[in-house]
């Protein structure tokens, strides 16, 4: 395994697409030029996103809305109602492991008491609703049950908006930063784990001529090669029915044609949401789906293996957040991770004591070196940074 890490979250892609970071309490009303209104088009997670809203506004912890707490609701209360009002035993196990395991994580208003008592009001509201998108999938998922019909059309919804604002195709993307970063790591040895469903690093390393491999189970350690992990999948990993076929060239794309539910067959980006744990993809390794499973389940080992075996990790736009347990998870487990070098590129100083304190690091390690932090964002200064100290 390659002895540098870059790690490229959310924020490297809002650096490149010029953007800020999508949230929910913006998700419609953003005046960024990749986020405009909507609302007809994504009714069914306009509904949820307000309830979510209304939900966490009783609490005295007030936050602000994110993309993650709407997914959480979404995924969650379709497993509830998968579990107890249709008897799925697979989703009840899958519930069950998220409230043994994630219990204190989750906001109240998805605890198995709260749900219990308050169901019916929690889905008050849930119907079929009309959008101007001509797809498919609103014809095709059964609407004899109508809030596990609401709850897929919602979450449906919110991953086709996340396509739509970083659209594989758009020529508009400014994969300069990508490509000047890719200039400078010949002969890095270097990885990349790409937390991101977007393709903007791929078609940057297509563009510049540098070879891009799939992580897989063969430890190559070939200089000449990025080896790319993708844990949560991404526009170019294909999902057919209950098979994933990552895409022949990494730069190849699910059009938005494809982002849809035929009478027959199902062809759409292969995602797993991040928040929580995707280690819960395991369950569905071992029985239900062993096509999907395999695919995620071994991107997630690759990735243990590259926090265990790297020397210096690069975090661009990545914060390692509370929402990310199974990352933080890694690195809580990693043997001597107080020595290694980390590098922090984000925008703000707010998440950097708690990034210190997670890897383990003291004062020492800044006055080293050793733990570095750039908090003007991902820019070509930070570029001459990340070379510097690899």
């Amino acid at each position: 395994m390659h002895e540098n890490l870059i790690i490229l979250g959310a924020g490297a892609t809002a650096a490149i697409s010029e953007g800020g970071l999508p949230i929910a309490s913006n998700f419609f009303c953003s005046t960024n030029r990749y986020w405009d209104d909507h609302r007809s088009d994504y009714p069914h997670l306009v509904l949820a996103c307000k309830k979510v809203a209304i939900l966490k506004s009783q609490n005295i912890s007030f936050a602000s809305l994110t993309l993650t707490d709407v997914w959480l609701f979404i995924d969650t209360l379709l497993k509830y109602h998968s579990a107890t009002r249709c008897n799925n035993a697979y989703n009840a196990m899958l519930l069950r492991k998220r409230y043994l395991a994630f219990a204190e994580g989750l906001p109240y208003y998805l605890s198995p008491e709260y749900l219990n008592e308050n169901y019916n009001e929690v889905c008050s509201g849930f119907s079929p609703l009309f959008s101007t998108l001509e797809k498919q999938i609103y014809h095709t998922v059964p609407q004899t049950d109508i809030i596990p019909y609401f709850l897929i059309l919602a979450g449906w919804e919110l991953k086709h908006l996340l396509y739509k604002t970083y659209d594989p195709s758009n020529s508009l993307i400014n994969n300069s930063l990508y490509e000047n970063l890719i200039d400078e790591l010949k002969d890095a040895s270097t990885s990349v784990l790409n937390l991101n469903y977007d393709i903007f690093f791929e078609k940057a390393c297509m563009a510049k001529g540098q070879k891009l491999q799939l992580a897989n189970e063969d430890k190559n350690t070939d200089k000449d090669t990025i080896y790319l992990c993708k844990p949560h999948g991404g526009w170019n990993i294909k999902h057919i029915d209950h098979y994933i076929e990552p895409c022949c060239r990494l730069d190849d794309h699910i059009e938005d044609a494809s982002f849809d539910r035929g009478m027959s067959l199902e062809i759409r980006p292969a995602m797993i949401p991040y928040f929580e744990s995707p280690d819960e993809i395991k369950a569905e390794h071992l029985s239900v789906y062993p096509g999907v499973g395999k695919y995620f389940f071994d991107q997630q080992e690759r990735m243990k293996e590259m926090f265990k075996t790297v020397k210096n990790v690069v975090s661009v736009g990545y914060s390692f957040s509370e929402a990310d347990l199974h990352v933080r998870e890694i690195i809580k487990k990693l043997d001597k991770k107080g020595e290694k070098n980390l590098l922090c590129i984000l925008k703000g100083a707010d998440p950097k004591e708690d990034i210190k304190n997670l890897w383990g690091f003291d004062n020492r390690a800044e006055e080293n070196g050793q733990f570095q932090y750039h908090d003007c964002g991902f820019d070509e200064k930070s570029i001459r940074k990340i070379i510097k100290f690899l």
